[in-house]
């Protein structure tokens, strides 16, 4: 009832990890857990940022991974663009990709059945398959827990670039601040960023309200 209109609530659905709320309101599909909004639908102004940064990087991707919540999003921003050979998408609740396809509205549906959602854990699959990714997005919220640190790690990076094509980009979101960073995000700025060129020989970063790496 704080998050959005009590007219907008549709219902929920539950996995291991937690219980997810979902509505939608004036077109916009709201999926809600832990007193903070997971997915928007569409999120086209902050998603078509996205998209447009990885494309100037990587203007003709053919497989492209992304990895974490929110980045359906960012799927559906690509699609609009162009034809894509695949798109994978993996959440750090395995479950929760399936659970979300039963509760979308046949608009937005429609659009997730062309992203590949194996209800897998990242790092079990990235390790068995044998595909290889022209672009891999790490579309994460702020590293403040044990779960989200498992896909920031040295680790798990190194697991990624197994899995990218031999010209392919990997890159990281981490928070970040337009105009003033204080310690605390400083420093785990700096993490990321040392645990990046820890296993990537060519690193860039794009600075703003959330940092690319």
């Amino acid at each position: 009832s704080t998050l959005q209109e009590a007219r907008a609530f549709r219902g929920s659905f539950a996995t291991a990890q937690g219980r997810y709320l979902y509505g939608e309101d004036r077109g916009q599909f709201t999926d809600m857990a832990w007193g903070g909004v997971v997915e928007a639908l569409p999120d086209q102004e902050r998603a078509a940022r996205v998209a447009a940064l990885h494309l100037a990087e990587k203007p003709e991707p053919r497989d492209v991974l992304l990895v974490g919540p929110g980045a359906l999003a960012v799927a559906e921003q690509f699609l609009a663009i162009r034809s894509f050979r695949s798109i994978t998408w993996l959440h750090p609740d395995p479950a929760y990709p399936a659970q979300l396809g039963k509760a979308l509205s046949a608009d937005h549906a429609s659009r997730f059945r062309r992203v590949d959602a194996p209800a897998l854990d990242a790092r079990a699959f990235l390790s068995a398959s044998p595909r290889r990714f022209d672009l891999a997005i790490l579309h994460l919220p702020e590293t403040l827990s044990l779960s989200l640190n498992r896909f920031t790690t040295r680790e798990f990076l190194a697991c990624v670039r197994q899995s990218l094509a031999p010209d392919g980009v990997m890159s990281l979101r981490i928070a970040g601040g337009e105009n003033a960073l204080g310690p605390e995000l400083a420093n785990l700025g700096a993490s990321g960023l040392a645990t990046v060129r820890a296993v990537f020989p060519h690193v860039a970063i794009s600075p703003g309200s959330e940092t690319w790496i």
